[in-house]
């Protein structure tokens, strides 16, 4: 699941010594580790696309599922924790930048920019200090991502993210990561699925698997 993933990106992050010291870390741990939370309503439920039978995913959700689970992300967080919740906006804001333009996205954009803002009053922060704290939040999704779904290497600022075997891999190598991780899921037919229930009914019979490996940067 997306929490799942988001879990592991915190604990590749936590070993990380260049937020040894760094003023914000453990706002930037909570964040890195619940940037993902709002998907823990669909990852609850899981669905199918009628038209193909393939399980829907965090890409391939409808647009009113992708618009929503930021804003339950920084929701959970803006009481306790305002600074963090002002970083899981931004990942919702970066992730879908390329989309900004779009009419349907507008509302999206301003809202959350709004959301923002009012986190960073509450804290006396900046937008350009969440933007560079909001790099270590990226970049450690990316690392999760990478060996989570095997997906082809991703550039972020200066540094690109790739899988090599079960080895996730940061260049140029900036900053200090050596650790084993691993990550648990469950195991099932890839095939389609002809109604939410049967895919419902394919993960409780699934089996479950840990999948490990190791991260360096």
């Amino acid at each position: 699941t997306q929490p799942t993933h988001a879990a592991l990106a915190r604990r590749i992050m936590a070993t990380s010594l260049v937020l040894v010291g760094h003023p914000r870390r453990d706002d930037i741990l909570l964040a890195i580790g619940e940037h993902d939370s709002g998907w823990l309503e669909q990852d609850a439920a899981p669905t199918v696309d009628p038209a193909s039978g393939a399980i829907v995913d965090f890409i391939s959700a409808p647009l009113a599922a992708r618009q929503a689970w930021p804003g339950r992300g920084v929701a959970r967080l803006a009481a306790t924790a305002p600074y963090a919740a002002a970083l899981v906006a931004e990942h919702g804001l970066t992730v879908y930048a390329g989309l900004r333009s779009e009419p349907a996205w507008h509302t999206y954009f301003a809202d959350l920019e709004a959301r923002r803002a009012s986190l960073l009053g509450m804290v006396g922060a900046s937008v350009e200090t969440v933007h560079d704290d909001y790099g270590w939040v990226r970049l450690a999704d990316l690392m999760s991502l990478a060996f989570c779904t095997e997906d082809g290497p991703q550039t972020f600022r200066e540094w690109t993210v790739s899988r090599r075997g079960d080895a996730v891999r940061v260049e140029p190598p900036t900053f200090g990561i050596i650790t084993s991780i691993q990550v648990v899921g469950t195991r099932i037919a890839r095939r389609s699925y002809a109604t939410d229930e049967d895919l419902r009914g394919a993960i409780a019979q699934g089996t479950a698997v840990t999948l490990t490996g190791t991260a360096t940067a």
